[in-house]
């Protein structure tokens, strides 16, 4: 998630520079992440139910509902609902760390 974070809003550019031959570029796509077909369906899964939580004064937690209906719709194992459970609750917890501190860096900037 954090080379996601640090480069995602440039990935074009950079695999433009990339393909001019610009070394620092090739680098940096280099250190992309390579995902695997089964962890890819759990970070997509992140991504879909992220936008199942509650907006107001902040974003909340990714509801518990939210997870068992999409463990429920792909039919999903115990097993494999338990491990979507913690997997989407660790990662929730650790994006909003992210934005916390990245918002107390906007702040005292300011």
């Amino acid at each position: 998630m954090e080379w996601q974070e640090l480069h995602a809003n440039h990935l074009a550019t950079l695999r433009a520079q990339a393909e001019d031959g610009l070394l620092p570029a090739i680098r940096i796509l280099d250190t992309e992440p390579k995902l695997g077909p089964d962890t890819e369906f759990w970070f997509n899964a992140f991504k879909t139910l992220e936008t199942e939580r509650a907006v107001g004064f902040g974003d909340g937690p990714i509801p518990f509902t939210a997870i068992l209906a999409f463990a429920r719709y792909y039919g999903l194992s115990e097993f494999e609902t338990d491990f979507l459970i913690t997997f989407i609750r660790s990662l929730d917890v650790w994006v909003r760390e992210q934005q916390a501190k990245n918002q107390a860096r906007k702040s005292k900037t300011k």
